[in-house]
């Protein structure tokens, strides 16, 4: 989960104005240090630029239920696609040098060998992704301590799957967001997904002071 904040920060080489007038609070940019200024008086009081930040302030992991030893993905792989590409015996050591132990699948290894059609492997992508959603996002709702009423926008980012209505919007009732939570699906990023999630997430929670 990612809010809005904001914190104080000493000697930063752009800092803001702050000016009252008419009640309302406006930004301006100054070059050289940092001050208030309130237009209610002549009186500029030195004060400290705040910037405004996104926190990370609750995190959640879920994982599909089948377990699957990285030596049984290697020789699965060698069976299924040594044959199929040259170029196979030049990277298969990626498999024991990548430091992964094991993976979390969605259907058991010997699933993957099978034949299954479009329709078929997008229905499993559908019903375990959306139980996957459900239970992190209950998760990290719970660690934060906030209802999913509470929760303004949702990034959500899948590559292994592609669904239309997306994986939010198919959660929305079962989760209890509200009907107008803004949602960013993304699509494609592949493993540098997650950490671009985090990025979008934060940038718009910093443009939306005090969403959620």
């Amino acid at each position: 989960m990612v809010n809005e904040g904001s914190y104080a920060a000493g000697n930063p080489p752009n800092s803001f104005w702050f000016g009252l007038e008419a009640g309302l609070w406006k930004q301006l940019f100054s070059s050289d240090g940092v001050e208030q200024v309130t237009e209610a008086g002549s009186s500029r009081v030195r004060g400290s630029l705040l910037y405004e930040t996104a926190k990370l302030i609750s995190l959640a992991t879920a994982v599909p239920p089948h377990v699957l030893l990285q030596d049984e993905v290697a020789a699965a792989a060698r069976e299924m696609f040594g044959k199929r590409y040259s170029a196979f015996d030049r990277m298969a050591p990626v498999f024991l040098t990548a430091g992964i132990r094991k993976r979390h699948a969605a259907r058991p290894i010997e699933w993957y060998s099978e034949p299954h059609g479009w329709k078929e492997r997008t229905a499993v992508y559908l019903k375990v992704a959306h139980e996957l959603f459900v239970d992190a996002t209950t998760k990290a709702l719970r660690g934060a301590g906030l209802m999913a009423a509470e929760i303004d926008v949702v990034v959500t980012v899948s590559s292994t799957g592609i669904a239309t209505p997306s994986l939010e919007a198919r959660a929305a009732q079962a989760m209890g967001f509200r009907t107008d939570i803004q949602r960013v699906p993304v699509f494609g990023l592949g493993c540098a997904g997650g950490v671009s999630g985090f990025a979008i997430a934060a940038r718009l929670a910093k443009a939306q002071p005090g969403a959620n």
